[in-house]
């Protein structure tokens, strides 16, 4: 699925536009990914399971995140797939798990019919287009609390 792909499924789906499917996503910052579920493992931010916060947004902007494709093996015969794994550069300490649709909230990524990224989300050589929502996402990244209100509206508060 591409970027321009997921967000017509929120709207489809929804009626959210591109910055609130960007603010909807950060509830990843919850929970995580069981194979018998998806096909992938992981929490998509370590050690966070149980608490609200932006840390989301913030792991995939951190310059000191190294973040490399990865194969999600299934369970049951499922289909493999891929992941993006990310690592603190210094440490090695595992810092989270995304899959391509979270990425696509900064990058325009091209996949290949596994789902294996065609390019990379770290600074560099062959680095992903940035998407149009990049900003989005990066301000959501430095504000402490995302409040969406009824009317489809959004409040950042600092």
């Amino acid at each position: 699925m591409s970027a321009k792909e997921m967000y017509a499924f929120f709207k489809d789906q929804f009626g959210l536009d591109e910055r609130l499917s960007v603010a909807l996503m950060g509830a990843h910052t919850l929970g995580g990914a069981k194979p018998e579920n998806s096909g992938h493992t992981g929490d998509f931010v370590e050690h966070q399971a149980h608490k609200f916060n932006n840390k989301y947004y913030r792991i995939m902007f951190k310059k000191d995140h190294d973040w490399a494709q990865v194969i999600s093996q299934g369970t049951n015969g499922q289909v493999t797939k891929w992941r993006w794994d990310g690592h603190h550069a210094d440490s090695g300490d595992k810092v989270g798990m995304m899959l391509n649709t979270d990425f696509e909230l900064l990058y325009d990524i091209k996949q290949n019919d596994e789902g294996e990224s065609s390019c990379e989300v770290m600074p560099g050589k062959n680095q992903c287009e940035r998407y149009r929502t990049f900003d989005t996402a990066r301000q959501y990244s430095k504000v402490r609390t995302i409040i969406l209100h009824p009317a489809n509206s959004i409040c950042l508060v600092n």
